[in-house]
């Protein structure tokens, strides 16, 4: 247990793991997900259930020391409802953490979800989130440093034995994103998970939202599901489609996560030509109650968010729902203190962010070369022919700047 502080320690620091020591906790992960794998787990007992991370590695860590008295106790579990990768810097050293907790403790008290993310590296698409920093982008740059060709092939072989959605207590359905209009019943979605050609139910459980609360108001109360603006192949469900699921299956609500992104804030609008309120604010609490089930009274749908500060550029909080005897509580926590900064937009370090201004500035500068000062001319021949040839220089940088000027890989950490 020793071993799993220190290297949660390392991480909150801002800690970079190396190629070698990933490699070898996922090689060490492969039994315990490949092995007599269970697509739809369930759990029973106290569960601290943790949203979509998104590559903020240090939240994860600042988490797990806040309830540190969970991860020691022999009877606590953990959940956490997938789309662990892109967003932040650091989507393996989120994978290590999560893959060293669940060695640990245990796959039966660690269990991680696929998430939308994860199924777009598996179907190689990387859909959302694209200006941002991608699992796949530090895998290329970790094979131009270290060499480290099977990374990519063994995180998907890691992607394809995660389960889809488990259930807690008997109660609570969790899942990565919201139910599907061909699995009605959780032994629907067992048996789909089971089944290869089966892809477009799991393609839902990850894509799938709730349906915003002003276009209820649109549809007739028949509708249960319909086509989604956002994603490709995938519904939103109705508040109708989660009581139907829900008191089939003799559950209490689905807890999901969120497709939190930095592009939107509360200035857009929804499909209705309203402003969000509750969705991708900069000021999002971390986590959303949905409309409350008129015989349980309980909410159909918890959405939560677990990255803090996501991406540096907003300024939403880390909630996660604790699940005890007495019930589910959700609570929230700040940002990581010691969280490493994340440059703005796809740059990946301070020297790729100032390099436009410092292109700006020498375009500038060999402007104002060019032009000519009829009131301070040159003294001599000399300082002429020496004025002439730097013009001409000049002309020749603005003409060719990618033969002359160094160039900024991307992908360059």
């Amino acid at each position: 247990m020793d071993d799993l502080r220190n290297a949660i320690e390392l991480i909150v620091r801002g800690g970079i793991v190396t190629s070698g020591t990933l490699s070898s906790v996922i090689g060490r992960s492969a039994p315990l997900t490949c092995k007599g794998v269970v697509h739809l787990p369930r759990m029973v007992g106290e569960t601290i259930v943790i949203g979509p991370l998104r590559g903020h590695a240090a939240e994860l860590g600042h988490l797990l020391l806040q309830r540190w008295h969970h991860v020691v106790d022999s009877t606590s579990r953990f959940v956490v409802l997938g789309n662990m990768i892109d967003g932040g810097d650091y989507s393996c050293e989120t994978l290590f953490l999560l893959l060293c907790l669940q060695q640990h403790l245990g796959c039966e008290r660690v269990v991680l979800l696929r998430g939308a993310q994860e199924h777009s590296f598996l179907a190689s698409a990387m859909q959302g989130g694209s200006n941002r920093a991608t699992l796949a982008t530090e895998l290329r740059v970790r094979e131009l440093q270290d060499g480290a060709k099977q990374l990519p092939q063994s995180i998907h072989d890691l992607f394809r034995s995660l389960p889809v959605a488990c259930v807690v207590d008997n109660k609570y359905f969790c899942v990565g994103s919201g139910i599907s209009p061909l699995c009605r019943t959780v032994q629907d979605l067992h048996s789909a998970a089971l089944s290869t050609e089966s892809s477009e139910a799991i393609h839902h459980t990850v894509w799938n939202e709730p349906m915003d609360d002003d276009d209820q108001y649109s549809l007739l109360p028949s509708v249960e599901f319909a086509s989604s603006e956002e994603y490709e192949g995938s519904f939103v469900f109705s508040f109708q489609a989660a009581c139907k699921f829900l008191s089939d299956n003799r559950l209490i609500t689905i807890l999901r996560g969120s497709h939190y992104t930095s592009d939107r804030t509360s200035v857009e609008h929804n499909r209705c030509g309203r402003p969000w309120h509750y969705r991708h604010a900069s000021y999002d609490a971390g986590y959303r109650l949905h409309a409350c089930h008129p015989h349980t009274g309980f909410p159909t749908v918890l959405t939560l968010f677990s990255a803090a500060s996501f991406c540096d550029q907003n300024s939403n909080l880390c909630a996660y729902a604790a699940i005890t005897a007495d019930g589910l509580v959700v609570q929230q926590k700040e940002r990581c203190p010691t969280r490493p900064v994340q440059m703005p937009g796809s740059h990946r370090n301070a020297f790729a962010w100032s390099v436009p201004l410092l292109m700006k500035h020498a375009v500038s500068a060999v402007q104002s070369m060019l032009t000519e000062s009829p009131q301070a001319g040159p003294s001599n021949e000399v300082d002429e022919a020496q004025l002439r040839r730097m013009r001409q220089l000049a002309r020749l940088c603005i003409s060719n700047p990618k033969y002359l000027l160094p160039q900024l890989n991307e992908t360059d950490p």
